[in-house]
């Protein structure tokens, strides 16, 4: 029955393409010839950044959190990959509702084994690319990261003026700013004191599926509007893989609800340009007052998840 599958789906691909075949049919192990073709294939591939092949780097990702996949790796009905994390984590495929299957992808477990997977700064110039064992140690050092400066410091405690590699930011709020600091995907964040007429900036530092996102809340004076904005610390192109929500209930959760869902800001982009241009959660005061509760706290739930 396992060669009667294999036969089915590689009928008309020569072998430079049987690379295809675990992408587009759900098969669980390869004979031993395909496998050697398959890496064949990858390895006499060009091996620079301009030559990177990025759909086949996407397959490589998991269709969840979007990062590297590693083993073990698991797939669903219609192929989309997982990590056993978030293997473990969804009952069903969240890209395309379908169960899972019920065997792990070998085959591409061992391609995952010896890609060589580029490193995360490759848009500031790095070029190199390793084995992921290898990755994330030479990411930490990487002459290549992004500096960035500490939100916390500009828009909150205006005596910090830290700058340094955008991998360590939260080790450094971790240390000098816990407060501002969660470990979380979903927050219920709660402003005391509320007051509408009141102008103020807040920052959040979250580290979630395994990135750092800045999250935003400012209460404008001049427009009588509350915003919200969350921005991915990292490469550009990444910041459109996450998303952020935010859900606004009355006191009895019942009677009145809002919620709000956009793709994360790129962290180059200024927040005050966002907030200018309301391209991010935005109530005006008059609304926002049927969430304002008896003791004149603000409730509201902000969630980052997988785009």
């Amino acid at each position: 029955m396992k060669r009667t599958l294999l036969q089915k789906f590689t009928t008309g691909l020569n072998v430079g393409r049987y690379w295809e075949v675990f992408v587009l049919g759900v098969i669980c192990s390869f004979e031993t010839h395909l496998l050697q073709a398959t890496m064949a294939s990858i390895t006499s591939a060009p091996r620079n950044a301009k030559d990177l092949n990025e759909n086949f780097l996407t397959m490589l990702t998991c269709s969840a959190c979007a990062l590297y996949l590693s083993a073990p790796i698991y797939q669903c009905w219609s192929g989309h990959s997982f990590c056993s994390h978030c293997y473990a984590k969804h009952l069903k495929c969240p890209a395309c509702n379908k169960t899972f299957v019920r065997c792990r992808n070998v085959s591409l477990e061992m391609i995952t084994r010896n890609f060589l997977f580029p490193c995360k700064n490759r848009t500031e110039g790095c070029e190199a690319k390793f084995r992921l064992h290898d990755l994330y140690q030479h990411e930490e050092i990487c002459p290549r990261q992004k500096l960035c400066d500490c939100a916390v410091g500009k828009y909150g405690d205006r005596s910090c003026s830290w700058r340094g590699p955008c991998s360590k930011i939260w080790l450094h709020v971790k240390d000098v700013h816990p407060k501002h600091l969660f470990l979380c995907e979903s927050i219920e964040c709660i402003i005391k004191d509320f007051n509408p007429t009141d102008g103020f900036t807040s920052v959040l530092l979250i580290r979630a599926l395994g990135e750092s996102f800045w999250y935003y809340n400012q209460q404008d004076k001049k427009r009588n509007a509350f915003l919200g904005a969350a921005q991915y610390i990292g490469p550009k192109y990444k910041a459109l893989k996450y998303k952020y929500e935010t859900d606004f209930y009355s006191s009895n959760q019942s009677d009145f609800k809002i919620s709000f869902s956009r793709l994360t800001h790129h962290d180059g982009t200024e927040i005050e340009d966002v907030f200018n241009s309301e391209q991010c959660m935005s109530l005006r005061s008059t609304t926002l007052n049927n969430f304002v509760r008896e003791d004149n706290s603000l409730h509201f739930y902000l969630r980052l998840k997988s785009a």
